[in-house]
Protein backbone atom coordinates (compact mmCIF):
# COMPACT_ATOMS: atom_id res chain seq x y z
CA UNK A 1 0.00 0.00 0.00
CA UNK A 2 2.69 2.72 0.88
CA UNK A 3 3.68 2.55 -2.65
CA UNK A 4 0.36 3.75 -3.94
CA UNK A 5 1.41 7.25 -1.66
CA UNK A 6 4.31 7.46 -3.99
CA UNK A 7 4.50 6.04 -7.11
CA UNK A 8 1.99 3.62 -7.71
CA UNK A 9 -1.18 5.88 -7.29
CA UNK A 10 -1.89 4.53 -10.96
CA UNK A 11 -2.72 0.95 -9.76
CA UNK A 12 -4.88 2.20 -7.05
CA UNK A 13 -8.45 3.00 -6.69
CA UNK A 14 -10.17 6.05 -8.10
CA UNK A 15 -9.67 7.77 -4.59
CA UNK A 16 -5.91 7.05 -4.14
CA UNK A 17 -5.17 10.87 -6.01
CA UNK A 18 -7.83 12.26 -4.17
CA UNK A 19 -6.00 10.60 -0.67
CA UNK A 20 -2.64 12.11 -1.94
CA UNK A 21 -3.43 15.50 -2.74
CA UNK A 22 -5.19 15.78 0.76
CA UNK A 23 -1.96 14.17 2.56
CA UNK A 24 -0.15 17.17 0.53
CA UNK A 25 -2.32 20.05 1.37
CA UNK A 26 -1.51 18.95 4.80
CA UNK A 27 2.35 19.33 4.74
CA UNK A 28 2.87 15.24 4.39
CA UNK A 29 6.43 14.25 3.12
CA UNK A 30 6.97 11.10 0.83
CA UNK A 31 3.89 11.47 -1.45
CA UNK A 32 3.64 12.17 -4.40
CA UNK A 33 0.56 13.35 -6.24
CA UNK A 34 -0.09 9.91 -9.30
CA UNK A 35 0.27 11.57 -12.64
CA UNK A 36 -1.84 9.57 -15.62
CA UNK A 37 0.55 7.21 -16.46
CA UNK A 38 -0.86 8.44 -20.27
CA UNK A 39 -0.40 11.74 -20.55
CA UNK A 40 2.09 12.77 -17.30
CA UNK A 41 -1.13 15.14 -16.25
CA UNK A 42 -1.55 15.23 -12.63
CA UNK A 43 -5.19 15.67 -12.30
CA UNK A 44 -7.59 13.18 -10.33
CA UNK A 45 -7.39 9.39 -12.33
CA UNK A 46 -10.83 8.50 -11.86
CA UNK A 47 -10.91 6.40 -14.74
CA UNK A 48 -9.85 2.83 -15.82
CA UNK A 49 -7.61 2.15 -18.89
CA UNK A 50 -6.09 -0.81 -19.78
CA UNK A 51 -5.89 -1.87 -15.97
CA UNK A 52 -4.11 1.36 -15.05
CA UNK A 53 -6.44 4.70 -13.54
CA UNK A 54 -5.77 7.63 -15.79
CA UNK A 55 -7.40 11.16 -16.48
CA UNK A 56 -10.81 11.46 -17.87
CA UNK A 57 -8.74 13.17 -21.02
CA UNK A 58 -6.97 9.75 -21.71
CA UNK A 59 -9.78 7.43 -20.99
CA UNK A 60 -12.31 9.66 -23.90
CA UNK A 61 -9.63 8.73 -26.31
CA UNK A 62 -10.03 5.11 -26.54
CA UNK A 63 -13.82 5.16 -25.94
CA UNK A 64 -13.76 6.72 -29.52
CA UNK A 65 -15.97 5.67 -32.04
CA UNK A 66 -17.70 6.61 -35.70
CA UNK A 67 -21.15 7.67 -34.63
CA UNK A 68 -23.91 6.22 -35.71
CA UNK A 69 -25.85 9.65 -36.42
CA UNK A 70 -23.62 11.96 -37.06
CA UNK A 71 -20.77 9.74 -38.83
CA UNK A 72 -18.01 11.33 -37.01
CA UNK A 73 -15.47 9.87 -34.84
CA UNK A 74 -15.95 10.62 -31.16
CA UNK A 75 -16.38 9.84 -27.56
CA UNK A 76 -19.32 7.96 -27.18
CA UNK A 77 -22.00 9.04 -25.34
CA UNK A 78 -24.41 6.46 -25.31
CA UNK A 79 -25.42 4.03 -27.92
CA UNK A 80 -28.74 3.39 -29.97
CA UNK A 81 -31.16 0.66 -28.69
CA UNK A 82 -29.82 -1.53 -31.85
CA UNK A 83 -26.13 -0.87 -29.72
CA UNK A 84 -24.77 1.42 -32.04
CA UNK A 85 -22.48 4.36 -30.44
CA UNK A 86 -23.97 7.61 -30.48
CA UNK A 87 -21.59 10.81 -29.81
CA UNK A 88 -22.68 13.29 -26.70
CA UNK A 89 -23.74 16.09 -29.12
CA UNK A 90 -26.17 13.65 -30.52
CA UNK A 91 -27.26 11.66 -27.60
CA UNK A 92 -28.25 14.78 -26.78
CA UNK A 93 -30.08 16.34 -29.53
CA UNK A 94 -32.43 12.86 -29.34
CA UNK A 95 -36.02 14.01 -28.81
CA UNK A 96 -36.01 10.43 -26.77
CA UNK A 97 -33.78 11.62 -24.51
CA UNK A 98 -36.02 15.14 -23.43
CA UNK A 99 -38.39 15.41 -20.70
CA UNK A 100 -41.34 17.65 -19.76
CA UNK A 101 -40.12 20.77 -18.17
CA UNK A 102 -42.06 21.34 -14.53
CA UNK A 103 -42.15 25.27 -15.24
CA UNK A 104 -42.61 25.71 -19.11
CA UNK A 105 -44.12 22.51 -19.59
CA UNK A 106 -42.07 21.96 -23.11
CA UNK A 107 -40.55 18.94 -24.16
CA UNK A 108 -36.95 19.88 -23.48
CA UNK A 109 -33.36 19.19 -22.65
CA UNK A 110 -33.34 19.30 -18.54
CA UNK A 111 -30.89 21.90 -17.23
CA UNK A 112 -31.65 20.44 -13.71
CA UNK A 113 -33.61 17.97 -12.12
CA UNK A 114 -36.41 18.95 -9.47
CA UNK A 115 -38.30 16.90 -7.07
CA UNK A 116 -41.21 17.66 -9.45
CA UNK A 117 -39.10 16.59 -12.36
CA UNK A 118 -36.88 18.94 -13.68
CA UNK A 119 -36.21 22.65 -15.19
CA UNK A 120 -34.88 23.15 -18.77
CA UNK A 121 -32.22 25.79 -19.59
CA UNK A 122 -34.88 28.71 -20.40
CA UNK A 123 -36.20 28.24 -16.67
CA UNK A 124 -34.24 31.21 -15.85
CA UNK A 125 -35.89 33.24 -18.20
CA UNK A 126 -39.48 32.78 -17.28
CA UNK A 127 -39.05 33.81 -14.27
CA UNK A 128 -40.61 37.36 -13.14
Amino acid sequence: MPDLLSDGGAKGPPKISVLVQALVDRGARGVAVPLCPFCGNSTDLHSLREGLRCCGRCWSQVRRETCARCERERPVGGRTFEEKPVCGSCRQADAFNRRQCSSCGELRDRKTRTAEGGLCRRRPLLQP
